[in-house]
């Protein structure tokens, strides 16, 4: 069965009851995301994050604490010389242990590599990071496992990062926004008058910038600053939203 009948099978099933909408979209949403190049999605090279090699057990402990994700390449003098992967649960568990010994073996794709492909092979080999190389043998950007199920399912937590309210008090004057909250919803609760062209946080911010910010980018709107916490190469995904009263 190719492709083209597989859809008509889908729509088949959506008529007949067999598959819901929401069901009949995921998977629609599956086949056409396979041929999307993995450069399209990654994250680029100037926003990893990464580890050095001759960092010592404490600042590497520091690092992982500091940051939101679980994941990240270990590298020797240059983001070219990637050496490893490091898992930040691997560390947490044995803090007593030298981390160099729980780097897992980098896996490294073409900037040309198609996302269903690169699925296969995290399937088979296990892994979850692929480093990219441009087209010298340079690393271009990483791309997760995470960040592929994000783009077909839409947004889902690492997991060290914990699920929030839409809306979150973190004093008197500052909030933290989830990137989908809806900016009726924002104003009604924090008696806001933003414009409502837009329907969510996030849709206003891409508006205003016309590209996706990248974390820690500060906008300011009319007596507000929002400073984008965690952006991804698709999406906001959380700002943080101080009102200057």
């Amino acid at each position: 069965m190719n492709e083209e009948e597989i859809k008509e099978a889908i729509e088949l099933g959506e008529k007949r009851g067999i598959l819901t909408e929401a069901e009949k979209d995921l998977i629609n949403s599956v086949l056409e995301f396979k041929d999307t190049r993995v450069s399209e999605i990654m994250t680029p090279r100037i926003e990893v994050k990464a580890l050095e090699w001759s960092w010592s057990k404490e600042k590497v402990i520091k690092f992982l604490k500091e940051s939101k994700h679980s994941k990240f390449p270990v590298y020797k003098e240059s983001l070219d010389n990637i050496v490893g992967i490091i898992y930040a649960k691997d560390i947490f568990l044995n803090k007593n242990l030298d981390w160099h010994i729980f780097l897992r073996n980098p896996l490294f794709v073409p900037e040309s590599k198609k996302i269903g492909d690169l699925l296969k092979i995290f399937l088979k080999t296990n892994k979850q990071v692929a480093i990219v190389l441009d087209e010298y043998g340079g690393t271009s950007g990483i791309l997760t496992l995470e960040d592929i199920e994000e783009e077909i399912f839409g947004e889902i937590y690492d997991e060290y990062e914990i699920p929030f309210k839409m809306i979150e008090k973190i004093d008197k004057n500052t909030f933290r926004v989830a990137g989908k909250t809806p900016i009726k919803t924002l104003n009604l609760q924090l008696g806001l008058s933003l414009p409502q062209e837009e329907d969510t946080i996030a849709g206003l911010i891409l508006s205003q910038l016309e590209r996706i910010p990248h974390d820690k980018e500060k906008i300011n709107f009319s007596n507000l600053e929002f400073i984008i916490e965690r952006a991804t190469p698709k999406r906001i995904v959380s700002v943080i939203l101080k009102i200057k009263r």
